[in-house]
């Protein structure tokens, strides 16, 4: 599975996918039990299982995140057309009044994921970006969750942990899978527990990247 990962964050998804689908044989993944019916799954239509009659039962076995990305490109239904933001209209028409460039911040995610330690940052290293002039930022973290924004075509930007999950790939900047999402990666070295990282070293300096980009974009 650890060897699929590696390669769908290198973009070989033949090679990747077959490898990852070897989850479904480790039982410590399922502590209640396989999600999947291993005796029904169907093999596609080039292996003689022809859906003519049939009904075709999709299922997910990893968090809401994953269901949003892939199940788009189910012919039929679209799930993306269902998709809703969860802002209150008042929220909206206070946005409305504002006429700087306005951007949401999401800076935490589910305390309760093993790995929210590399995922969430810290509040109090986001200060300087409402300085940025010509900008109006608002708190996005109780009203929208981060995988909704690209999957309904908004321009989102990410900022990835030196190793993030597999789906942001490695050594770009855009996403294969959200056209609208631009990436900012953390550098090995800036990492808090890199070799020879300066003290402090870990969101701060890719956050002061995404604060030069906001200048480059505000209005005057």
């Amino acid at each position: 599975m650890l060897r699929g990962l590696n390669q769908l964050r290198r973009g070989r998804f033949r090679e990747g996918w077959s490898d990852y689908a070897s989850r479904e044989g480790i039982p410590e993944l399922y502590p209640d039990g396989q999600t999947t019916l291993a005796d029904q799954e169907w093999q596609g239509q080039g292996q003689g299982q022809a859906l003519a009659g049939k009904t075709l039962l999709v299922t997910d076995d990893q968090g809401h995140g994953d269901a949003i990305q892939f199940f788009r490109y189910l012919p039929y239904p679209r799930p993306s057309s269902h998709l809703k933001s969860a802002m209150k209209r008042p929220a909206v028409r206070r946005l409305a009044a504002c006429r700087a460039m306005r951007v949401g911040l999401v800076w935490s995610g589910d305390p309760r994921h093993t790995r929210d330690h590399l995922r969430s940052v810290p509040a109090e290293l986001f200060p300087g970006l409402p300085d940025v002039p010509g900008i109006s930022v608002h708190s996005l973290r109780h009203e929208v969750r981060r995988a909704d924004l690209p999957a309904l075509g908004k321009p989102v930007w990410l900022v990835l942990h030196v190793a993030p999950d597999w789906r942001w790939m490695a050594d770009r900047t855009d996403s294969p899978w959200y056209p609208t999402v631009r990436l900012f990666r953390v550098a090995p070295a800036e990492w808090l527990n890199a070799p020879g990282a300066s003290p402090g070293a870990d969101w701060a300096p890719v956050l002061d990247r995404v604060a030069t980009a906001l200048r480059a974009l505000s209005p005057p």
